[in-house]
């Protein structure tokens, strides 16, 4: 399409054209070109700037959580084998060659899979003092709360667990499992949870309250009781000793004074277990109590695979009582949007190049064709024949805009206003 003073409209808004009539290249405009890299770089730069602000906030935070994690179940899957596969060899090693023999036809029809998976209760010395233990507790007698000398008496000097670890608690709604210690001690709760001195052992008794301590770790590592505010009644708790596998389920949720003991005893009849923490979140100004109480291992919540705990690492947690949380999560919610924004901005922008890229293709071949045109034309030849009517007119009209340096009627071949027309 032509405008008035017969230019190519479009055209020369984007070509300028040589000396020769032909467009000049947007690289030969020094301008254009300076400008297209100016563009690129700053593209280049604020890409760069996002990806790491997003990082820094959301994936790793993710990563050093689910590493931590990792790390953990090596470390468990360590104990237990001393403390179940070990255990039960000694006592396999101790059986009498008689008993040995009356029992060879019962292994043999057994795999290997079919190993036990816990430590028999009966005649166990370890769990023989831990029920011993809880009876004290029942009475009144088992020292005071959070003493952190109560493990330390004689009757318990000898447990038996590896690394003062007697299992492990597991809760799915919050994605993280960690080693359960004897002893809610400040060096046991760095890496893990730790059953409060003066409260029940977790043996699935009656009449019985196990109160499990731990950290709401921080932003980066491994999380704890991070997100304990997530929790909501039903969800499940379980812990695993070295004889049992215990579930337990929520009831209830309390926030209480620090020296408030009294809301952690036991309650007649019932098989509980309390989480403890600190609240709100980054103080110690009060205690968070997650109640929980025994139900049937079938109704047990899965745990959390990798790439469920990634996710929910990820995501924004509930923060209604704890300020500092509310702001940690702002700043995860914060890295996921300029993600978002970095993807969508990757996308954009690859379409643009793309679509340039293009234009400069069909640009490059409208020049290939003009120069064969302009070259195979011999000098002073004459334009195409007059069209014989109205409809043949149009068509070589049409043809001449489209054919790159094609001579028509108004612009004889070689002219520099002939060498424009094309798209």
């Amino acid at each position: 399409m032509r405008n008035a003073n017969g230019s190519q409209s479009g055209y020369d808004e984007r070509f300028s054209t040589g000396a020769a009539g032909g467009p000049e290249s947007p690289e030969a405009q020094p301008g254009r070109g300076r400008k297209r890299r100016i563009g690129g770089r700053l593209s280049l730069f604020i890409g760069i700037v996002m990806l790491v602000a997003g990082l820094a906030l959301v994936l790793y935070p993710t990563v050093t959580a689910v590493s931590a994690q990792n790390d953990v179940n090596e470390a468990l899957a360590a104990w237990r084998s001393g403390a179940v596969d070990g255990e039960n060899s000694a006592d396999a090693a101790g059986e009498s060659e008689t008993e040995a023999t009356e029992g060879a036809d019962a292994e043999s029809a057994a795999s290997a899979d079919d190993e036990p998976e816990f430590r028999s209760k009966e005649g166990d010395a370890t769990y023989e003092k831990l029920v011993a233990y809880n009876e004290r507790v029942r009475e009144g007698e088992g020292g005071k709360v959070n003493d952190p000398f109560a493990f330390s008496d004689d009757s318990l000097a000898e447990l038996g667990l590896p690394d003062g670890i007697i299992g492990s608690i597991s809760v799915p709604k919050m994605g993280v499992t960690i080693p359960l210690y004897l002893g809610a001690t400040e060096a046991n709760m760095v890496d893990g949870a730790g059953i409060v001195a003066g409260t029940s052992m977790p043996l699935g008794e009656e009449t019985s309250n196990t109160v499990i301590a731990a950290h709401r770790g921080g932003y980066f590592g491994l999380p704890m009781f991070r997100d304990i505010e997530d929790l909501e009644a039903g969800d499940t708790v379980t812990i695993t000793t070295p004889w049992d596998k215990l579930t337990y389920a929520v009831r209830e949720v309390k926030v209480v004074a620090p020296n408030d003991t009294e809301a952690v005893g036991v309650q007649e009849g019932r098989d509980l277990v309390t989480l403890l923490t600190c609240h709100p979140y980054g103080t110690n100004q009060s205690r968070m109590l997650v109640f929980c109480e025994r139900v049937p291992n079938e109704e047990a919540q899965e745990d959390a695979g990798p790439v469920a705990a990634a996710v929910k690492q990820i995501l924004p947690g509930n923060a209604d009582d704890s300020p500092l949380l509310m702001i940690e999560n702002a700043l995860k919610l914060a890295g996921l949007v300029i993600l978002l924004f970095l993807g969508v901005y990757l996308v954009v922008d690859s379409v643009r190049r793309m679509r340039r890229r293009r234009a400069d293709r069909k640009w490059a071949a409208a020049v290939a064709r003009a120069e064969a045109a302009r070259a195979s034309a011999p000098v002073g030849r004459a334009a195409a024949p007059r069209p014989s009517n109205e409809a043949e007119k149009n068509a070589a009209q049409a043809g001449a805009v489209q054919t790159p340096g094609a001579p028509t009627e108004d612009a004889p071949a070689g002219s520099e206003r002939g060498g424009r027309h094309f798209r």
